[in-house]
């Protein structure tokens, strides 16, 4: 009897690595690849920086071509999408009406962005970014002369776009609800370096406030914010975070935390089901609790792990998150964690401008942040490396 395939289900870049490493591990028979996406697996950072720029290419940001799924005899179904799952069964239901029944299943599934529910967020002219399409419509939107744009959120996201849309000529006011931009992220050392870059660069920055209602007839015209002010703007990018797509685990009775609950092997709570990637929330030792990563590192290092325990080769996965952003002329880089710290120490870096902060925990260093000082970040990322490991290592040798 014919063995049911393995089912990927997510064209991003977690799915992508996924689907790569189980063909380079040795698994011949039949692979499914299904995502709601019109395209082949690409690159999502790009999009709020050089795409949105104009700096690079669409075809630049593809991951691969057509002729790897021919090449490596990988079925796919793009602009599909999986409406519902019966685990039990070990069976999918698409939006074609067709089923699919599969043998091991790998959620890669990703994020949504948060929304907004206030009056007038239907509103023409407001945004959201997070795919190929809504970088091409928002950048298509602004290329006719220059714009007024209201960009809620201080996260990474909201700031690489108001650089990118800046750098592009566009008069730029961000609004954040928190007292400092980055403030779940950084130390309020690296939060006034931002701050004061981004006014230097002239976009104005408003903090404690966020926006009540959205204001026009078809196409917004202005916002009111709880503070009482009404900005003018024809256009507005959301960037308030991204919420994990868990519905389609829900539906089907999986574990379901700040995300798809996952083991350290990847595996969720139904037989033969895998979750990784902005999806999955998996136990870390280091951080002494579960965690959802929205990352690159992560979204590749995790559905690796994920292909390599469908093939019975399971490795503990808890690795040591990094992350990075680019704004204007300045490179952050960060490894680790802040959460918790109790002190931290400011080293200044060897240009001008140029400085790490390292975050410390009961005397462990947890986390570094790094402006324009590559050699120190990877100084203390290594450092940062090799306690993970020693750590990794001791938890495992005491279960």
């Amino acid at each position: 009897m014919k063995q049911s395939p393995i089912v990927v289900v997510g064209t991003g870049q977690c799915g992508f690595k996924a689907i790569e490493t189980l063909r380079h591990s040795g698994y011949h028979d039949q692979l499914i690849f299904i995502g709601d996406e019109q395209y082949i697996p690409y690159q999502r950072p790009p999009l709020s920086k050089a795409f949105l720029r104009g700096d690079i290419a669409e075809h630049s940001m593809k991951l691969t071509s057509p002729v790897f799924f021919d090449d490596f005899e990988i079925e796919t179904l793009f602009s599909t999408k999986v409406t519902s799952m019966d685990a039990n069964a070990h069976t999918i239901y698409l939006d074609n009406g067709e089923r699919l029944h599969y043998s091991k299943l790998l959620l890669a599934l990703g994020s949504r962005p948060r929304t907004l529910d206030i009056p007038g967020a239907s509103l023409e002219g407001v945004h959201f970014l997070r795919t190929l399409d809504d970088a091409k419509f928002l950048s298509a939107e602004l290329n006719s002369g220059d714009h007024t744009i209201l960009i809620i959120g201080g996260g990474y996201t909201g700031l690489e776009v108001a650089a990118s849309l800046r750098i592009r000529g566009h008069n730029i006011t961000l609004i954040e609800s928190s007292d400092r931009i980055l403030s779940r992220v950084v130390s309020p050392s690296v939060s006034y370096f931002f701050e004061d870059l981004h006014k230097h660069h002239g976009v104005r920055i408003l903090k404690c406030t966020i926006p009540t209602c959205f204001l026009g007839d078809q196409r917004i015209s202005a916002v009111e914010l709880s503070s009482g002010e009404i900005i003018e703007c024809d256009t507005i990018l959301v960037c308030i975070g991204n919420v994990p797509e868990v519905g389609l685990a829900i539906s089907a009775g999986l574990e379901v935390g700040d995300g798809i609950r996952v083991n350290t092997f990847c595996q969720t709570s139904a037989t033969d089901v895998f979750a990784a990637g902005d999806c999955a929330s998996f136990p870390s030792w280091r951080y002494g609790r579960n965690i959802r990563l929205e990352s690159v590192q992560n979204a590749i290092d995790q559905g690796k792990a994920a292909s390599n325990a469908m093939l019975g080769k399971p490795t503990h996965y808890d690795p040591l998150p990094w992350f990075w952003s680019n704004q204007y002329n300045v490179r952050l880089q960060i490894a680790g964690l802040s959460n918790g710290y109790d002190r931290m120490e400011i080293e200044k870096g060897k240009h001008p401008g140029s400085f790490s902060v390292q975050y410390f925990r009961a005397g462990q260093m947890i986390c570094t942040d790094s402006i324009n000082n590559t050699r120190a970040y990877m100084q203390a990322r290594q450092s940062l490396e090799l306690s993970l490991q020693y750590r990794t290592e001791r938890n495992i040798s005491s279960d």
